[in-house]
């Protein structure tokens, strides 16, 4: 291991000494725990393959990317009980002394998301280089709908928070010199809100994860869904409560579905019940995604936000049924009213599970997911390096 530090740490200098362009990313995770962070690592990991010259401002990586061979600075998060935010700003600016050498020797610096766009911006001030971010949510009704059901003074600090955030936010993406987002409906909503040039901002959309696509299931589909599928957390965003109702109000004579598995949640609400039929299990958060995929016959995406759910083209890789709310990123992939609700509504989340619960209406989803598979079939992360012209 110290080897190969020694070597990351030579190929740094030795692009400082003939006056290199290196790339610098920048991301707060140690290990990935949602799509986006899955998608920067897989960026990270193309990099680490590449001969350019690159530079990762990373914490401690708790998974396999520790063993990859690409220079890293490491910043530690602090004891204090403070944002990821904050502790990664002040773990960058500590290193100020350092990331002035680099001033006109990095080309581009790269971030995903809103946690690390201050340590990005301090960088970027610093060494004097463009700033590419790549957008994975819609900030502001994120908030919005976060905020619905606080009480007052609760509300009240959350939008003094929102309201700090976003004006932060407002400089950043002027001062960036790219913007990516992953829907053109996404680009049209973000260049209104934050009154940005359309020409700043580009669409990259996700692709099905090539890695999947060759776990298999153990046996076919079944004529219709037995099993259903639900992967997120207990948050309003996520559309949890829609899909609580929904399963409480399900009747067993009009629907094929017998069991429900939800992943990331770690308890049902208070006097949760639902017909004695129809088994409800709460797994909590796990990264063994993949054999809950591929042991269950449809999955469901109540969210009320979500520009570009991993989870929706992880089904796809497997061909398996997604219903899912109207919404953003989820009605660009399904892009099928029949499988699609409105957000927040749980009679139109009713209405869509009794229609894939028919032999006809389950065909059919498996269809959808079987052709839209086809069109996130190509190079991500070829995509994104030619955006950053490597």
């Amino acid at each position: 291991m110290a080897s190969s530090y020694w070597y990351a740490w030579s190929r740094i200098y030795e692009c400082l000494v003939r006056d290199g362009k290196m790339i610098l990313f920048i991301s707060h995770h140690s290990t990935p725990t949602t799509g986006a962070h899955k998608r920067f690592d897989r960026l990270i990991s193309r990099m680490a393959d590449a001969s350019e010259d690159v530079l990762w401002i990373t914490p401690e990586r708790k998974d396999n990317l520790e063993n990859i061979n690409l220079p890293r600075l490491i910043v530690r998060k602090g004891k204090l009980k403070s944002p990821v935010s904050l502790l990664m700003l002040f773990d960058v600016v500590k290193q100020a002394k350092f990331l002035l050498q680099f001033r006109g020797k990095i080309r581009n610096i790269h971030v995903f998301g809103e946690t690390s766009l201050p340590a990005a911006i301090f960088a970027k001030l610093l060494t004097q280089s463009n700033l590419s971010i790549g957008v994975r949510s819609n900030f502001s009704k994120r908030a919005l709908i976060s905020r619905q059901k606080y009480t007052f003074w609760k509300k009240l600090i959350a939008y003094a928070h929102y309201l700090l955030w976003n004006v932060f936010l407002f400089i950043s993406y002027r001062y960036a010199e790219q913007i990516t987002v992953q829907t053109m409906s996404a680009k049209e909503e973000f260049c209104r809100h934050y009154h940005l040039s359309d020409q700043k901002v580009i669409v990259i959309p996700n692709d099905v994860p090539s890695a999947n696509c060759g776990v298999k299931r153990s046996s076919p589909y079944p004529s219709k869904p037995i099993r259903l599928l639900y992967i997120g957390n207990e948050s309003q965003i996520k559309g949890f409560d829609v899909l609580c109702s929904a399963i409480k109000d399900l009747d067993p004579s009009l629907t094929s579905i017998r069991s429900v598995t939800l992943i990331g949640v770690n308890a049902l609400p208070k006097n949760f019940k639902t017909h004695p039929e129809i088994s409800i299990v709460s797994v909590g958060w796990t990264e063994e995604i993949d054999e809950f995929l591929v042991s269950h016959d449809c999955l469901v995406v109540p969210s009320r936000e979500d520009q570009f759910p991993n989870v929706v083209l992880e089904a796809f890789s497997r061909e398996m049924p997604v219903i899912g709310s109207a919404v953003d990123g989820i009605k660009y992939m399904i892009n099928d009213d029949a499988l699609m609700f409105d957000p927040g509504s749980s009679k139109g989340l009713l209405a869509s599970l009794y229609y894939v619960s028919s032999v006809a209406g389950y065909i059919h989803a498996k269809n959808v997911s079987k052709n839209r598979r086809a069109l996130f079939s190509f190079d991500w992360e070829g995509e994104y390096l030619k955006l950053l012209n490597i």
